[in-house]
Formats: structure tokens, sequence, C-alpha cells
């Protein structure tokens, strides 16, 4: 019996590839210098490469299934992980291609993040959420955007002769150059407010753009105009 969980044991460990990292995630050759290793398991039934990666600390880092690993072919959930075992970002793949993803802060909350495209090492295309590093505001900031908003923003005499009140919110894209595009109302009050709001957010001027590492990406946005 004691032999048999020894062959047992010896099998599952020929089973498993161990590789070793650096810090930019290029191959070594063993242990020393390495800032990451990954376990690659084969699943017999759906003939994917099982990845899982770990810290040189020993901290997991990310689960992973691929078709190949070179190139690289992510196909099903991928799944990165803070120090604190939480889930940083959860994302599903069907050949390379993001079918849903999302990106959690330490606490679990939800954070506003963009898909960026990547080269992998063999120069395959590879989509990965970021999270976004800086926010887009308003040119200014909100001092300007209240004086923005004060000398813009026309009240529709429908509130007066009909006692109209509320928030519309405005849904648009702040895109790489600041520019605001793809407005459309989230919430309507009346057409007289809506159409305001519309042209309201339309024609502000230029956002500065929401950054990731520096390199600044197109984002959405929901913007709330209040009417009283």
């Amino acid at each position: 019996m004691s032999l048999f969980f020894v062959l047992t044991a010896l099998f599952e460990v020929q089973s498993i590839d161990i590789k070793w990292f650096d810090s930019t995630w290029e191959p070594l050759p063993g242990k020393k210098g390495a800032a990451y290793f990954r376990i690659v398991e084969m699943d017999s039934i759906t003939q994917h490469y099982l990845a899982t990666d770990y810290y040189s600390s020993g901290e997991l880092y990310r689960t992973a299934s691929y078709v190949s690993l070179e190139p690289e072919i992510r196909d099903g959930k991928f799944t990165w992980y803070y120090s604190n075992g939480r889930i940083q970002k959860e994302v599903v793949y069907e050949e390379n291609k993001v079918v849903s993803y999302k990106v959690l802060n330490k606490t679990g909350e939800d954070e506003l993040s963009v898909l960026m495209n990547l080269k992998g090492k063999h120069g395959e295309a590879i989509v990965e959420p970021m999270k976004v590093d800086k926010e887009p505001t308003f040119f200014g900031g909100n001092k300007a955007l209240e004086a923005y908003k004060k000398d813009s923003l026309i009240i529709p005499n429908v509130v007066w002769t009909h006692m109209l009140e509320g928030c519309i919110l405005v849904f648009f894209i702040v895109r790489e150059d600041g520019s605001i595009t793809d407005v459309r109302l989230m919430t309507k009050i009346h057409p007289d407010l809506d159409n305001e709001a519309i042209r309201f957010v339309s024609s502000m001027p230029r956002w500065n753009s929401a950054l990731v590492d520096k390199t600044p990406v197109a984002v959405p946005y929901i913007f709330s105009v209040y009417f009283h």
C-alpha cells in the first residue's frame, strides 16, 4: 500500500511543470533572481494548460487557463489576487478575446477599469483589464466646473411653470484626448430638461483624460445635471 502511494506521488510530481520568471516575466533557468514561479498542469479532459502563478515569496499571484502557452492563447477564467488573498481582477477569455471582466479594490468594491491592448512574448495580441490610476477630471477642477455650470446651464421655463426639479444622469465617454463623446441620458424628467442636459454636457470643453500607467485612456463617465 505504501509503495502505491509513493508511486502515485511521484507520478503527480512528474506531471507538474515548474517555471521561474523575472520581474518582467522573462523565463529563467532556475530560482535565482526569480520574481515569480509558475506551476502548470494539463487538464486531460479540456486539453487546457492550467497555470498557477506565485510571487517568489510563495503568495498566490494568478490562476489561469490556456489553450497554448507559446504563443499565449488565453481561454477560460483568469483570476489575479492581492497579497491579502482577495480577488484583484477576474476575466473570462475565449481564445484571447475578453468575454467578461471585473476589477476590484482590496475591500472587494468595483474599480473603474479599461481594457488595454497588450502584446505577448511572441507578438500575440492580448487584451487585459487595467485599473484606472487617475480618473478623468474637468479642466481646472471642481471650482472651474461649478463656474461652467453657472455660466452655461440654461434653466428651461418649464422648471418654474410646472414646478419641476430633479437630477438627470448623463452618460458619456471621456476620450484619450479629453473630448466628450457618446452622450446619452440614463434618466429623464421632461423633454425640455432632458434636451438641455444633453446640450450642456455635449458643449463641455475638453477634460483631463483618465490615465493608466501615465497613458491616456478612454473611460465611461456618469455626470449629474441638477435642475431646481
